[in-house]
């Protein structure tokens, strides 16, 4: 019963999504912008890891540490590695 309502929901919201978008009419460069923004985030967290620049602590690259630096920019980057090191 739970599995069906957590479809149920997720089916429900993906089509609430396709309404709003369709409706607002969002600009290609809006969603331009959003990709970007994105893909820059991934790229210097893929960078700030390979470099080694924080020592032993690494970040993972995932869709929650990714959005967080989106949103938030560098705090976001700051707030992640205070997280690392306050769990380690």
């Amino acid at each position: 019963m739970s599995m069906n309502l957590w479809l149920l929901t997720l089916l429900l919201s993906i089509l609430a999504l396709i309404i709003v978008i369709i409706r607002k009419h969002l600009s290609p460069k809006i969603i331009t912008y959003t990709i970007s923004n994105i893909s820059l985030a991934a790229i210097i967290l893929y960078v700030i890891n390979h470099m080694g620049l924080l020592g032993d602590m690494q970040i993972a690259i995932n869709f929650y540490t990714i959005g967080t630096i989106v949103l938030l920019g560098i705090p976001g980057l700051c707030l992640l590695l205070g997280i690392q090191s306050f769990i380690l």
